[in-house]
């Protein structure tokens, strides 16, 4: 953990509350090399805050607007790229693993979802749709929802 993370981590706990904030967030796939979701995830009922910071050395700064919106895409790109990547790093059946990504394409950042959703993207039976939400929780790329009904999610960013 860098200094700037520990930093926002210990300012995070202090003022939401140490049981809302998640740090340290790395996970193993099977077979496969550690992979960090995220710096910090805050729970905040309805709302997930995913924070992702970047530390960049004195000669990695500039201020050229070009570079530092390249940069901003490079990192997004990065993250969806890792879960991407857990995805397919599983020891999962090439259709099991269609279904997963055509899940994690299909759901827009931060919504909300369950089965319902998974079986109307994939139109499929609901022991499917459960199936696969079984799979996307026990990767760990998805975090329960409070507050919105039982078996409600969303993916970590």
């Amino acid at each position: 953990m860098t200094n700037s993370e520990k930093l926002l981590s210990s300012f995070s706990e202090d003022f939401f509350y140490k049981e809302l904030v998640y740090a340290d967030l790395k996970f193993v796939p099977e077979g496969g090399t550690e992979i960090e979701l995220a710096d910090l995830i805050i729970n905040l009922e309805d709302v997930i805050l995913a924070i992702q910071l970047k530390e960049r050395n004195e000669r990695d700064r500039t201020q050229d607007k070009n570079v530092e919106e390249k940069s901003a895409i490079d990192d997004k790109k990065s993250a969806v790229d890792r879960i991407k990547s857990a995805i397919e790093q599983q020891k999962y059946n090439e259709p099991s693993k269609a279904n997963i990504l055509k899940v994690y394409d299909e759901i827009e950042k931060n919504q909300i979802f369950g089965t319902k959703e998974i079986k109307e993207i994939l139109d499929c039976s609901p022991s499917t749709a459960r199936a696969v939400m079984t799979k996307l929780r026990d990767m760990k790329v998805v975090k329960a929802v409070n507050g919105k009904g039982k078996g409600k999610y969303v993916f970590i960013e």
